[in-house]
C-alpha cells in the first residue's frame, strides 16, 4: 500500500497539479514557471518505479538514470525558483546555474553508456549495488551528490534566511517546511558521500541505509508539502470564489434584469459558472460591486442583518420593476456608485455573499 502510494498515487497527484498550474504558470513570470517545472520533475522522478519494467526493457538500467536526471530537473528548477523570488537580498552570486546542471547530467549520462557496469538480469534498483566500490561508479554517484548537496544546502539557507520576512499562516509554513525538507536532503547527501568515501562494514551499512532511506522519505514529503501549499492555496481561492459566485448568482440576477444596461459582460447559468476556469477574483468581486450598487441605487443601504437587507432588496427590486411596467418607462439606467465610506473589498464580498444567501433562503 505505501510502495503505491510513493510511486503512484503521489506522483500522479503532483503532475496532476502542475498540468493545473500550467496555465497560469505559462502567464506569471519566471518563479511560476520553475515552481510548476520543479513539481513535475519531481512527480515524473518519484513515479519511474511504475514503469520500471518498459524503461527496462528499452535500455538496461534507463530506470536509474531517468530518475536521477529527473532529479537533476527538479533541482535546478528549485533554484531557478529560489532565484527568482528571493535573489535579489542574497549577497554575491554563487547560484548553481542550469549550464551546471547540464553538465552534471551529460557527464552522468556519458558514464551511464560507456563506463558503468549495467547488468541485465538484476533488479534496476539494486544494479549498481554489487558494484559499489568501483570507480565509475562512485564518479556517477558523486557527481549527482555533489549537484544535490550543494543545492539542498543553498535552498535550506535561502529557506530559512526568508522565513521571518512572510507573514504567519500557509505561506510562512510553506517555507518552514521546505527549509526543513531540505536541511534532511543535505543531511542524506552527506551521509551517502560519507559511505561512498569510507570502506565501513555490513552492519553498519545497513543501519546507514535504514536511516538513509528514513531521512530521504521525510525529506521529500517535506519539500512536497512545502511546493504544493502555493498552488494550494490558489485552489482553496479559486473554490471559494466559485462558492461565492453560486451564492450571490440568484441576487445577482436578479439585479441584472432590474438594470438591464448594466455592463456585466456574458450572462451564464448557475451550473455553466462552475465550470468556467482560471482567476474568478476580479469576477467575484464586481458581482458583490455591483450588488452593492444596486441596493444604493434602490435606496437600501445595507448595514442592517443579512436577512433584513436581503427582504428589503427583495421589496425593493419587486417595487421598482413594478414601476418600470406600470410608467413603460424606458430602461433603467445601470446602477450608479452611490456615496458610502471605504472599505476593503473583501468586506463587500463577504456583506454581499451573506445578504445572497439570506435572500435565497427567502426565496423558498
Amino acid at each position: 500500500m505505501i510502495a503505491i502510494i510513493l510511486t503512484i498515487v503521489i506522483p500522479t497527484l503532483l503532475v496532476a497539479i502542475s498540468l493545473w498550474r500550467l496555465p497560469a504558470a505559462i502567464r506569471s513570470g519566471r518563479a511560476a514557471r520553475s515552481l510548476c517545472i520543479t513539481i513535475a520533475a519531481l512527480g515524473l522522478a518519484m513515479g519511474v518505479t511504475a514503469v520500471r519494467d518498459p524503461l527496462q526493457d528499452l535500455v538496461t538500467g534507463l530506470p536509474i538514470l531517468t530518475r536521477h536526471l529527473l532529479g537533476l530537473t527538479s533541482i535546478a528548477f528549485l533554484i531557478d525558483y529560489l532565484y527568482a523570488v528571493h535573489g535579489r537580498g542574497l549577497r554575491g552570486r554563487l547560484r548553481p546555474s542550469f549550464r551546471l546542471a547540464a553538465s552534471a547530467a551529460a557527464t552522468m549520462t556519458g558514464l551511464f553508456f560507456f563506463a558503468l557496469p549495467r547488468d541485465a538480469n538484476v533488479n534496476p534498483d539494486d544494479m549498481l549495488s554489487p558494484h559499489f566500490g568501483e570507480p565509475a561508479v562512485i564518479t556517477y554517484m558523486m557527481i549527482f551528490y555533489s549537484y544535490l548537496g550543494f543545492s539542498m544546502a543553498l535552498a535550506t539557507r535561502i529557506f530559512w534566511s526568508t522565513r521571518r520576512a512572510l507573514p504567519r499562516g500557509l505561506a510562512r509554513t510553506g517555507v518552514l517546511s521546505l527549509a526543513t525538507g531540505c536541511a534532511l536532503g543535505t543531511m542524506y547527501v552527506a551521509e551517502r558521500v560519507y559511505i561512498l568515501s569510507f570502506d565501513i562494514d555490513d552492519a553498519r551499512l545497513a543501519q546507514l541505509n535504514v536511516l538513509g532511506d528514513l531521512t530521504v522519505a521525510a525529506s521529500i514529503l517535506l519539500i512536497i508539502t512545502g511546493l504544493c501549499l502555493p498552488p494550494l492555496r490558489g485552489l482553496a481561492r479559486y473554490l471559494q470564489d466559485q462558492h461565492t459566485l453560486w451564492v450571490l448568482h440568484p441576487l445577482l440576477g436578479q439585479v441584472i434584469d432590474t438594470f438591464p444596461n448594466l455592463q456585466f459582460g456574458e450572462r451564464r447559468s448557475r451550473v455553466r459558472e462552475l465550470f468556467v476556469w482560471g482567476d474568478r477574483t476580479l469576477d467575484t468581486a464586481y458581482s458583490a460591486f455591483a450588488v452593492r450598487d444596486a441596493f444604493l441605487n434602490l435606496g437600501v443601504s445595507g448595514g442592517q442583518d443579512a436577512t433584513t437587507d436581503a427582504i428589503k432588496a427583495r421589496n425593493a427590486l419587486h417595487r421598482h420593476a413594478a414601476h418600470n411596467l406600470l410608467a413603460d418607462a424606458a430602461v433603467p439606467d445601470a446602477p450608479v456608485p452611490g456615496s458610502r465610506e471605504l472599505r476593503a473589498p473583501s468586506r463587500d464580498i463577504r456583506w454581499a455573499k451573506n445578504v445572497a444567501r439570506a435572500y435565497n433562503k427567502t426565496s423558498k
